[in-house]
């Protein structure tokens, strides 16, 4: 059995190759040691009564990459990977940039991929699922609604909510709060009673203020209209106290 592997992303900084390669094969007890790298992520053996078995090795296993002058990586869901942080340690007064995969910048994070630079080389792949993201344009102009990062994209909290249950919840949490409440002048229906905003150059959310001036859809099968309340739209302006009104003397 031959096996055909296609890598359509980038992997340390190679991109899209494809390789022909043999799986491993012979004893299981053989085939399925660790002591030494695999010349291919995927195994076919036989065991003790003769019968075969085929699978793929767990993440993590060692093998020998196919057309990088034989170097050694570690499989990934059946792709040979090479490591992204080999090369000497160059010693100097600048300390390096964080390089751990993790969003450390303010508020949203504005993508869903990083690049940095570690011992010397360049280092791409997305942050983890998970991270909150706002999605923006490379002018840096929002063009959706905050979410998740998933798979390298930034996923809309509306897309999620199925899936998600609490979803709404830990997109605008407390910590992205930053923006102040917001009048909304306009004549149309608001979708979200969610805004955002940038604080030099990071991007957080507010609320529309709770008046009659925030109709929102309550998206319900007879179409009625709510009010915005902290985020929420509700059926009742004001979020459902009582209007106060001043008379003149009589």
């Amino acid at each position: 059995m031959i096996y055909i592997i296609s890598i359509a992303v980038i992997f340390a900084g190679h991109t899209c190759y494809s390789y022909k390669v043999l799986p491993e094969w012979g004893p299981c007890h053989s085939v399925l040691s660790n002591f030494t790298a695999k010349r291919s992520c995927y195994y076919k053996c036989y065991n003790k009564n003769y019968r075969w078995e085929s699978g793929m090795y767990g993440d993590g296993t060692n093998c020998v990459h196919p057309t990088f002058f034989r170097r050694i990586g570690t499989c990934m869901r059946g792709n040979c990977i090479l490591p992204t942080d080999e090369g000497p340690h160059i010693n100097n007064t600048i300390p390096e940039e964080p390089c751990d995969g993790l969003y450390h910048g303010r508020g949203y994070a504005p993508k869903c991929t990083y690049t940095c630079t570690h011992r010397g080389r360049t280092k791409r792949g997305p942050y983890p699922a998970g991270t909150l993201c706002i999605p923006t344009n490379k002018q840096g102009q929002r063009t959706g609604h905050a979410g998740m990062c998933m798979h390298g994209i930034c996923q809309s909290y509306e897309d999620l909510v199925t899936t998600h249950a609490n979803i709404e919840k830990k997109v605008f949490s407390t910590e992205y709060h930053k923006c102040p409440d917001k009048d909304h002048y306009g004549k149309n229906v608001l979708w979200s009673c969610y805004y955002y905003c940038n604080q030099t150059g990071a991007w957080f959310f507010g609320h529309y203020k709770s008046n009659r001036n925030s109709a929102c859809e309550l998206f319900q099968p007879d179409h009625k209209l709510g009010w915005c309340c902290k985020g929420q739209c509700i059926p009742q302006a004001n979020c459902g106290h009582a209007e106060s009104t001043t008379r003149g003397p009589m």
